[in-house]
Parts: structure tokens; C-alpha cells; sequence
């Protein structure tokens, strides 16, 4: 009888630390679990994990990065700006928060933020076609042609198709 109250009591003291080790939820399995609700377009939870692995982590990159790209796809740009940022001060060579700020900026008709955003972007990544593909169009809108079809040959050069059929267009 004493055994059994033993191995209780030893079973009860291995859940109770197993339920606090829990307290936490592992922020790299959150990270997983919101893009998989981006992708299925369920927004909030995805936001809602984002949101939780911030606040577990408040240096987390991925965290401000993916709940960044969700408020982008809700069209909550200011939002979307505001976590690019956060990420871009955690992890100054952030390409891809670079590039979707960039995207941010461009919808909310900040061209000229837009392609320094888009600029820097090509400063690390200077082989991103679509980089070159979007800074070419915030140019078309301030009417700057001559880096317009400069930004459109190069990524036609990287294999853009859209970008080589503008250029038969814009750049004569």
C-alpha cells in the first residue's frame, strides 16, 4: 500500500512539472501552427499564435515577420508596417521584411519609401527578380522611365516574363 501511495505521489510530482513546462508553448510550433492558418486564410488564429510568440518572445523575428505578412494580406498595412519594422530592428539583413515593407509602402501609395525599401532588398539580394520587377513599378508612378526600364531589364534578365513584356511597352 505504501508503494502504490509512493508512485502516486512521484506520478502526481512528474505532471504538475510537466503542466508548468506547458506554461510556455513551444513558439517554434506557433510559428508552424499560424502559417498553416495564413494558408488556409483562417487570419485571426494566425495572428492570435503570432501575437502569443511575441509576447512569450519579444525578440523573435519570424513572430513580428509572419504576423507582419498577415496584416499585409488583410490589406492592414500601417499594422503590416509597424511588425516589418520591429523585425527589421531585430535583424537589420532581413530581406524578406525589406521587401514586404517595401510592398506596404507601395499600397499605401509611399512610393519613393517603397523603393528605398525595394533598393535595400537588392542590396542583400541583389538576384530577386520580383524585387526589381516591383521597384520598376513604384518608379513607373513618380514617372522615373529611365530606372523603370533599367529595373525591368534586369529582371527580365533573372527570368521575369511579365517584366520582358512591359519592356516591349514602356521602354521603346
Amino acid at each position: 500500500m505504501r508503494l502504490k501511495k509512493f508512485s502516486i505521489l512521484i506520478l502526481l510530482q512528474v505532471i504538475s512539472v510537466a503542466a508548468f513546462s506547458q506554461g510556455k508553448v513551444n513558439t517554434e510550433e506557433l510559428i508552424k501552427t499560424g502559417n498553416q492558418k495564413e494558408s488556409k486564410k483562417d487570419y485571426q488564429g494566425a495572428i492570435n499564435d503570432f501575437t502569443v510568440v511575441i509576447k512569450q518572445d519579444s525578440d523573435n523575428v519570424n513572430g513580428y515577420y509572419y504576423r507582419g505578412y498577415v496584416y499585409y494580406e488583410l490589406k492592414k498595412y500601417p499594422e503590416a508596417i509597424n511588425d516589418f519594422n520591429k523585425a527589421i530592428e531585430l535583424d537589420s539583413m532581413d530581406v524578406e521584411s525589406f521587401f514586404n515593407r517595401g510592398n506596404a509602402k507601395y499600397e499605401m501609395k509611399n512610393y519613393k519609401d517603397a523603393i528605398s525599401d525595394y533598393s535595400f532588398a537588392l542590396s542583400l539580394n541583389p538576384k530577386d527578380r520580383q524585387c526589381y520587377y516591383n521597384k520598376a513599378i513604384a518608379e513607373y508612378n513618380l514617372g522615373d522611365m529611365e530606372n523603370v526600364c533599367r529595373d525591368l531589364e534586369q529582371a527580365a534578365k533573372l527570368g521575369d516574363s511579365m517584366a520582358a513584356e512591359v519592356i516591349k511597352e514602356l521602354c521603346k
